[in-house]
């Protein structure tokens, strides 16, 4: 049987889930990001690198004309060292027709809340021809992810990836307690044909507590930085951050190929679903 949990556990957990949604349920305004003008969407979002592609995707699900281009010249200016710098093209590949109408009045399935609830309660059927069509890695994050699987020996049909956000996390709601993490690896281990543990945390003492719990099948990838307090990477001007962001897009979409997956809840979490493109083999902490 999977991992479970003592009732007063399950009690609480209940409990600040409802809370959750009912807080979610509150936020009925979803504020513009971005202002489209003769076909380009331009969106200005000065947050972490996930939660810009959550907002950018309801800005494409909500537009009020024709869209054929991204411009993130005015996003993620904590990552960006020089003028022309976190350009869309490259993350992403060139915009794939025929592109889903967006609807002023479109159900956003709760988006961008909702990245902070139940990854199944959405509808990815809906939602993949607009990542088809936006959001396809691009050839440099491809040949990144390649030259990253290549470089840790990674067998995608037996790793089990792992990942927790800390630092600045926390201000959301509480988090899954790493024990609870640990209980889905483990049973993944051991009943999912997986013996590899990838580790991926923004948080150097979770980062290295997990890699301690699994021992010599745990490996990191060592191009991510980690921070050590509560301040988000994303609001710490680190050199090389450019690169960060390219490489930590590389590193999700290598896992989302995985066989096993015990994610976090948040926008990273749900970006990896969506390039996933469905929940098999997924767990969900939250």
């Amino acid at each position: 049987m999977p991992p479970t949990l003592r009732p007063v556990q399950a009690l609480r957990l209940a409990a600040a889930r409802r809370q959750r949604r009912a807080t979610y349920r509150r936020r009925v305004e979803v504020r513009s990001f971005a202002t489209l003008d003769d076909g380009a969407l331009s969106v200005a979002h000065p947050h972490g690198f996930f939660s810009t592609c959550s907002v950018t995707l309801v800005e494409l699900m909500r537009a009020s004309g024709p869209v054929d281009r991204v411009d993130f010249s005015r996003a993620l200016p904590l990552y960006r060292e020089t003028p022309d710098g976190c350009r869309w093209d490259r993350f992403f590949a060139p915009p794939r027709p025929p592109f889903p109408a967006g609807d002023p009045g479109a159900d956003l399935q709760g988006l961008p809340w909702s990245v902070n609830s139940r990854y199944r309660h959405f509808d990815l059927a809906a939602l993949a021809p607009w990542v088809d069509a936006w959001f396809r890695p691009s050839e440099e994050i491809r040949d990144r992810a390649a030259a990253l699987a290549t470089r840790y020996r990674i067998d995608p049909t037996r790793t089990v990836a792992v990942w927790v956000r800390g630092t600045d996390k926390a201000q959301e709601f509480d988090p899954s307690s790493l024990d609870r993490y640990v209980r889905r690896v483990r049973w993944a281990l051991r009943t999912g044909g997986v013996d590899r543990v990838l580790v991926q945390s923004d948080q150097a003492q979770t980062r290295d507590a997990l890699l301690g719990r699994f021992g010599s099948a745990a490996f990191a990838v060592e191009e991510l930085p980690v921070a050590t307090g509560g301040v988000g990477l994303h609001f710490q001007a680190l050199p090389g951050r450019e690169d960060h962001v390219f490489d930590l897009l590389a590193t999700v979409v290598m896992m989302s190929g995985f066989r096993r997956l015990v994610l976090h809840t948040g926008n990273g979490g749900f970006w990896t679903v969506l390039l996933r493109g469905h929940l098999r083999g997924v767990a969900q902490l939250w």
